[in-house]
Order: C-alpha cells, then sequence, then structure tokens
C-alpha cells in the first residue's frame, strides 16, 4: 500500500524498519520514536498488534448485489463528506454534487456489466 494512503496512527513497515504514521508525510521510529520523511508513494506493508504483515486484497470477483451495495454506501460517504466542507456548499452545489457522484455511480455499473459479459 501507498503511505499516502494510511491514517495516522498505523503502524506500518518501511525500507526493513518499522513506524507510525504520525502525519501527511511523517513517521515515527517504533523502536526509538525518531522521526522520518516519508515520500507519499512509498510502498510500506500495513502490521497488525504482533507485527504481522496485514494483506488486505480484494478477491478475483465479487456478487454483483455486494458490489453495488459498496458503491451506494460509497456514494453516501461521498455527500457525507461533502457536507464538512467549509464553507458550506449551497443548496445548488450540494445538487449539483449528488447528480455527479449519482451519474458517475451508475456510469460504472454500466461499465462493470460491460466488461463483465465482454469475458464471458
Amino acid at each position: 500500500m501507498k503511505f499516502h494512503l494510511l491514517r495516522p496512527g498505523t503502524r506500518f513497515r518501511y525500507q526493513g524498519e518499522t513506524y507510525r504514521k504520525i502525519s501527511a508525510l511523517m513517521a515515527a521510529g517504533e523502536s526509538d520514536e525518531t522521526q522520518r520523511l516519508v515520500p507519499r508513494s512509498a510502498q510500506v506493508d500495513i502490521l497488525d498488534d504482533s507485527g504481522q504483515v496485514i494483506v488486505n486484497l480484494l478477491p478475483d470477483s465479487l456478487p454483483g448485489h455486494l458490489f453495488e451495495a459498496t458503491l451506494v454506501e460509497f456514494a453516501a460517504s461521498c455527500m457525507a463528506a461533502a457536507a464538512g466542507i467549509g464553507p458550506p456548499l449551497t443548496a445548488n452545489q450540494l445538487e449539483q454534487l449528488e447528480h455527479a457522484i449519482a451519474t458517475a455511480q451508475s456510469e460504472t455499473l454500466a461499465q462493470l456489466a460491460k466488461r463483465q459479459r465482454s469475458t464471458e
């Protein structure tokens, strides 16, 4: 996983050392708390509490209903995040954003269906 995708506080291994992410570009060494700049694009391994690498891979296929439900949840998360934008979006801007997200959701599902048909 790329470093910039980690949440602050996440334990990870980079170049053989164990760190915790403390900010967008900084990590603290687990052994001595020495801070280090980590490139956003750095490939890191997420670790669990016992120091084992967490593998978070998607399966080769997902049931359509599960994917669609997850996409709906993602769209709702986008709208919820938009509510926290400051200064607040106007009603018109929120409507436009909601329309754009709904369109992207529909187009994504259509593209996936098309790809599925082409592989059968």
